[in-house]
Formats: C-alpha cells, sequence, structure tokens
C-alpha cells in the first residue's frame, strides 16, 4: 500500500509541474495589465510603475517562472491583491471549515446513494431503477449554484429553519450542525448523483458476470434437501445390490439342503457383505440392516 501511494505521488509531480506552467503562461497570455486591474483606471504612471516593480512583472519571462517555481517550491504562494495578506494564511483560515463540509456533504451522498445504486441494481428497470436515474440526473445536471439558491429561498428565506450566511465560530455542536445543514445538503444531493451512478454501473456489472459463481461451491438438490444427514451411508434397496457393489460379484457354486452344487448353482457371493451371504436376498439383507 505505501509503494502504491509513493508512486502516485511521484506520478503527480509531472502532472502539477504541467498545471502550474499552464497557468503562468495563461496568466501572461491573457490580454490587458494587471496592475489596472489592481489599482484601477485612474492610477499614475508611477504608481502602476510601482507594482510592476514589487510584483516582478519587468522582469524577463523566463526570470519569472524561475521565480514562480522557487516560490512554489518553498511553499510561497504569495500576496493576495485583495487582502494583501499572504495567500497560506488566508487558505489556513478557511480550510478548517472546507474540510467539515466536505466530510459532511460525503457522509450524505454516500449513506444516500450507495444504498439506492445498490437496490436499483437489483431492480433493474423497475420503479426504484428509474427514481435512481432520474434522482442522478437531476443531481448532475443542476449546478450546485443553482440548487444553492433553491434551498436557500426555500429553507432560509421563507421557511427560516437555517440562517442564510452563517460565520458560527462557536463550540455549540448544534448551532453549528445548523450552520452547516443547508451547504452540506446543497453538496450531498450532488454526491449522491455521482455515488448512485457509480455503485449502480458498478453492481449491474458484477451482477452480469459470468464467472462470479465459479469459486462457489454448488450443491445439489438432493444435498440440499438431506440437511445435516448428507453423509450417512443409505443401504441399498432390493433390486440395487449388484448394481452399487464396490466389488465386481463372483459366481460360485453354492452348497443346496443335499450338500450338492445344485441348489444354489449361480448365485452371486460376496465375501464383504455378510447382508448378502447365501440363502439370503438383497431385500432381506437390507431388513436385516
Amino acid at each position: 500500500m505505501l509503494r502504491f501511494v509513493v508512486n502516485r505521488l511521484l506520478l503527480a509531480l509531472p502532472t502539477l509541474w504541467a498545471v502550474l506552467t499552464l497557468v503562468f503562461v495563461l496568466v501572461r497570455v491573457v490580454p490587458g495589465d494587471p496592475t489596472i486591474v489592481v489599482l484601477g483606471d485612474q492610477a499614475t504612471p508611477q504608481a502602476r510603475a510601482a507594482l510592476r516593480t514589487r510584483l516582478g512583472l519587468d522582469k524577463p519571462i523566463l526570470v519569472q517562472y524561475g521565480d514562480f517555481m522557487l516560490q512554489i517550491a518553498r511553499g510561497d504562494l504569495g500576496r493576495s491583491l485583495v487582502t494583501n495578506r499572504p495567500i497560506t494564511a488566508d487558505v489556513a483560515a478557511v480550510l478548517p471549515s472546507t474540510i467539515e463540509l466536505t466530510l459532511a456533504a460525503l457522509v450524505i451522498g454516500s449513506a444516500i446513494g450507495i444504498p439506492l445504486g445498490v437496490v436499483a441494481a437489483q431492480k433493474r428497470d423497475g420503479f426504484v431503477d428509474w427514481l435512481a436515474r432520474i434522482v442522478s440526473l437531476a443531481g448532475l445536471s443542476f449546478p450546485a449554484f443553482v440548487s444553492g439558491v433553491l434551498l436557500l429561498l426555500a429553507f432560509a428565506v421563507e421557511l427560516r429553519w437555517f440562517p442564510v450566511i452563517s460565520t458560527v465560530a462557536s463550540d455549540d455542536p448544534m448551532a453549528r450542525l445548523r450552520a452547516l445543514a443547508l451547504p452540506a445538503i446543497n453538496l450531498g444531493l450532488i454526491m449522491v448523483a455521482y455515488v448512485t451512478r457509480v455503485t449502480r454501473s458498478g453492481m449491474l456489472k458484477a451482477l452480469s458476470d459470468p464467472d462470479r459463481h465459479r469459486d462457489r461451491p454448488v450443491l445439489g438438490r438432493a444435498d440440499r434437501q438431506r440437511g445435516p444427514d448428507r453423509d450417512r451411508v443409505q443401504p441399498p434397496g432390493p433390486g440395487q445390490a449388484d448394481r452399487l457393489g464396490a466389488e465386481p460379484a463372483r459366481l460360485q457354486p453354492a452348497a443346496g439342503p443335499d450338500g450338492g452344487h445344485g441348489a444354489g448353482r449361480g448365485r452371486r457371493q460376496h465375501p464383504d457383505r455378510p447382508d448378502l451371504r447365501p440363502g439370503r436376498s438383497a431385500g432381506e439383507g437390507v431388513r436385516a440392516i
């Protein structure tokens, strides 16, 4: 497992480098002056030149790219143009709330999506399956901001069950759950749609696999009916002793009542089967047992 995680992380490094390079190039290719965006149209040329120097935009493009990669490697994401604070500090301030919201959405999506997908696969083309398809299609079709606005209008503005905007920082669990409810439900519905579709597809593939019963022991009808007595040896019935004998029967002349061999001639002899001795039929041997 550790080796798999390490390999994945090593494979993620080239992807991360490609994404950072693409972002750097796109920011430089987009037309416009970032100093005008930050300072506005009424900024003086001196203020714009000072800002370009502070941001390093007056350097050659390759030097800018090298400085950008070195800052990322050191964990320095720069300063925000809005708050003028380090970006790492702004991210750290909202990261706990983001993790809390993500975990709540995952719990809602898994608790509803997995059972719904399993039942939909088992009841294929039934009512539950059609309901799961509609839920999945609706959840994947609605953007998060549209469903979020609808939930706010219904449950926060009209019914006043939840706050519209909340910045709860108390330790009261009920207050935190009340503030977390609407955002978690909004993202959880999207997660339900995705989890339902993935679970249903996986279950249908597993149910249609012809090799899924290969390693399972198959019991015959007789084995299922015998129950705990399936290992008991049943004695042969009348007329079956010759067909079920483990050893081939040997024809030996048997002595008759007069000491001759005429009366018992041609009778089968079973030295290891006392129930089939001369003078007793197969049925009598079974009854003797």
